[in-house]
């Protein structure tokens, strides 16, 4: 009797409850938290466009930081970036919660650079850095059974920008998302459903670049702000959950020194553009504590400026 409770015990110990994965966009619950990993490997490739390093945006409000280097408007520019990010949520009294992440990248850079031609640039470069890290806040404003408010906010705590010269500077509270998310859900049982609509706009200020060649002045840049609408359909069963995003976003110009300079104008334009992407893939619980999620993404940026990346992403989480 004394080692069949022994054995009861030990099999209630070891058994395994699953819950479900952490869902995207929406607050969670008190004193629930997530910390991750993410590896992703991420190409970019830019046309006629070499201004400002680029920005990638994810539903969470974060942007990466990716250079590009070119910096003669008839060059274009590719990139292969393998980005490590490290992340993590915390939920506050069921209607707040604050997240942070920080990411670094190895990259392999096909640059096409002719603008200073004192200065003998190699072209391809191999660098290893530091990306940017962010912090965010979520806000639950109306918390229904089936449907749910919540506005957002993620600022750049440090950016560390490089530019043809292949020399980093970091900037600071260089760049603000503001977002509201619409949600409606549906629970039933061990079965989940969601559908999240984003409203966000993209506010980036302008930052200072030191040059690190004689005959290149001192600059100042601005990211181009972006406004747009992103979706997210999550829907799961047990310990696993599939989610499909889309992506609209219209972009304004970048800018040097206040300007829209020659260097960064193709026929005339100054690379307003319209841009749209998608997302897929899927997290699967293997415990009560850790899992894994996959997914592959593209986003490409239209008209006047031309840029696109597609990328594959591996995480594990904890929670």
């Amino acid at each position: 009797m004394k080692k069949l409770a022994i054995f009861s015990l030990l099999a209630l110990t070891l058994s395994v409850s699953f819950a479900r994965p952490p869902v995207e966009g929406d607050v969670l619950d008190s004193n629930n938290f997530v910390v991750g990993v993410d590896a992703s490997l991420n190409g970019v490739y830019r046309k006629n466009n070499p201004s400002t390093p680029y920005l990638y945006g994810k539903i969470d409000g974060q942007y990466i930081t990716y250079p590009t280097f070119a910096s003669n408007s008839k060059q274009n520019s590719g990139q292969i970036d393998v980005d490590i990010n490290l992340n993590a949520r915390y939920g506050i009294l069921d209607y707040f919660e604050i997240y942070a992440n920080a990411n670094g990248y190895y990259q392999n850079s096909n640059v096409d650079n002719d603008f200073y031609s004192s200065k003998d640039i190699s072209s391809k470069s191999n660098i290893i850095n530091f990306g940017n890290a962010n912090i965010g806040l979520m806000a639950t404003l109306y918390k229904g059974e089936t449907f749910r408010v919540i506005i957002g906010d993620n600022s750049d705590i440090i950016s560390n920008m490089a530019f043809y010269d292949f020399n980093s500077q970091m900037n600071y509270f260089g760049g603000h998302t503001f977002f509201l998310n619409l949600i409606t859900q549906k629970v039933d049982a061990d079965k989940f459903a969601s559908f999240t609509s984003q409203f966000y706009y993209r506010l980036n200020l302008t930052q200072k670049y030191k040059s690190s060649l004689a005959d290149a002045p001192d600059f100042k840049f601005k990211n181009g702000d972006e406004a747009g609408v992103r979706f997210l359909w999550q829907f799961g069963k047990e310990n696993s959950l599939g989610f499909i995003g889309g992506n609209v976003a219209f972009r304004a110009a970048d800018r040097l020194d206040g300007n829209k300079p020659e260097m960064v104008l193709y026929n005339g334009q100054d690379y307003s553009s319209i841009g749209v992407g998608f997302s897929l893939g899927g997290k699967k619980d293997i415990n009560d504590h850790l899992g894994y999620k996959i997914s592959v993404d593209f986003m490409s940026y239209a008209l006047d400026y031309n840029t696109s990346t597609v990328g594959i992403n591996f995480g594990l989480y904890f929670k």
